[in-house]
């Protein structure tokens, strides 16, 4: 198995077990409590999946695939997901009454925490 193939899924795997623990564990009662009126009643999880695929994907592109280290890559992981979730959260907080410090906060530091960890270890699983 290619070098590539095995960053995706190092990368995919950790991203989906880690995410859904958080998502479980935390972040449904904090975005609930933060802007329930703004949460599905059923999320569309075809666009969670495509998200989780095209995330992965640049994770790979840009930054597994490119580092020399692993200690480079979670560095640069946590910079793509300052760039990432910050690129969402920023916006929301700039265009949406309901969005909140916190809620910028929590996504910026998640953001880049999980990023950060997942590239790791797809670094880790390519090699």
């Amino acid at each position: 198995m290619g070098m590539a193939i095995k960053a995706f899924l190092g990368f995919l795997v950790s991203f989906l077990v880690v995410d859904i623990v958080f998502i479980a564990l935390y972040a449904q009662q904090f975005y609930s409590d933060q802007v329930g009126e703004l949460l599905r009643k059923e999320p569309k999880l075809a666009f969670a999946f495509v998200f989780y695929l095209v995330y992965t994907g640049v994770a790979v592109k840009l930054v597994i695939l490119e580092s020399s280290r692993a200690s480079k890559a979670a560095q640069n992981g946590a910079l793509l997901g300052l760039v990432g979730y910050g690129t969402y959260t920023f916006t929301n907080y700039a265009m949406l009454d309901g969005w909140t410090i916190s809620l910028v906060l929590v996504d910026v530091i998640w953001g880049m925490s999980v990023t950060a960890l997942c590239c790791f270890m797809g670094y880790k699983t390519s090699r």
